[in-house]
C-alpha cells in the first residue's frame, strides 16, 4: 500500500481527545487541569526543539555566512540543554524529532500520525553521545543565556506564522496554548467540557407539565 507521508517539521499540536456529550463534566477536576497543563508543557517544549532543529537544518542548507555560522555555534555547542526527569542535563549540539510525517492515506491514520507526530526527539550532545527522548521525559528547558532562548522563541514564532499565516504575529507560547484550547472544541465540545446534572432533562419535562 502506498503511504502518503507528508513533512511536518512544526507537527501537529498534541491535543485531548474529544469525547461524547455523556463523557462531559460540570467544571474540572484535579486530574484533568493536571492534564491540561501537561498537555500545555508538551506543546511548548516541543516548539522549542522543533525550532532548534529547523534552525539547525536551515543553517546547514544555507550559503556560507561567517556571522550566521558563529550564531548557530552558540546555538549549538552545548549552552541550550534540556533537564530529563531524573535530573540529567542533556546539551544539545543536534535534535530531531523521530517521526515528523503526517500521513494521509486515510483519516485514521492522518488522526494517528498527527497524535504521534513530533513527541519522540533524537538529541546528539556535543560529545558526540545521542539520546532518544519522549517529551514526557523532558522536565525543563536550560539555557546559559537569555539571548539564545529568545533566538528559539522568535524561530518558534516564525513558524506558527508560516504555519497559520491567517493569526498574525502571537507572543511565544500562545501556540501551544490555542492548540490546547482547539482540541477542547467549540462551545464546550470536549473533554473537560461542563455537563448537565443527571436527570436534569427530566426535570424540565416534569415543571412544563406541572408536576
Amino acid at each position: 500500500m502506498e503511504t502518503n507521508a507528508t513533512p511536518s517539521m512544526t507537527g501537529a499540536p498534541i491535543v485531548p481527545s474529544p469525547k461524547s456529550g455523556s463523557a462531559r463534566r460540570r467544571g474540572a477536576s484535579p486530574e484533568q487541569i493536571k492534564a491540561r497543563r501537561e498537555l500545555f508543557w508538551y506543546n511548548v517544549i516541543r516548539e522549542m526543539l522543533t525550532a532548534l532543529s529547523v534552525m539547525r537544518i536551515e543553517r546547514e542548507t544555507d550559503v556560507y555566512d561567517p556571522a550566521a555560522e558563529e550564531n548557530a555555534r552558540q546555538m549549538f555547542d552545548g549552552r541550550l540543554a534540556v533537564i530529563t526527569s531524573h535530573g540529567a542535563r542533556i546539551p544539545i549540539a543536534e535534535v530531531h524529532p523521530m517521526f515528523a510525517c503526517s500521513v494521509s492515506t486515510s483519516l485514521e491514520t492522518r488522526e494517528l500520525s498527527e497524535e504521534v507526530q513530533c513527541t519522540v526527539f533524537q538529541i546528539r550532545t556535543p560529545g558526540g553521545e545521542v539520546y532518544t527522548l519522549p517529551l514526557h521525559e523532558i522536565r525543563s528547558f536550560h539555557t546559559l543565556t537569555p539571548e539564545l532562548l529568545q533566538r528559539i522563541e522568535e524561530q518558534a514564532r516564525q513558524q506558527e506564522e508560516a504555519r497559520r499565516p491567517r493569526e498574525g504575529s502571537q507572543p511565544f507560547g500562545f501556540a501551544a496554548f490555542t492548540s490546547l484550547s482547539r482540541g477542547l472544541g467549540p462551545a464546550g465540545d470536549g473533554p473537560f467540557s461542563p455537563q448537565p446534572d443527571e436527570g436534569g432533562e427530566d426535570e424540565d419535562e416534569q415543571g412544563r407539565a406541572g408536576v
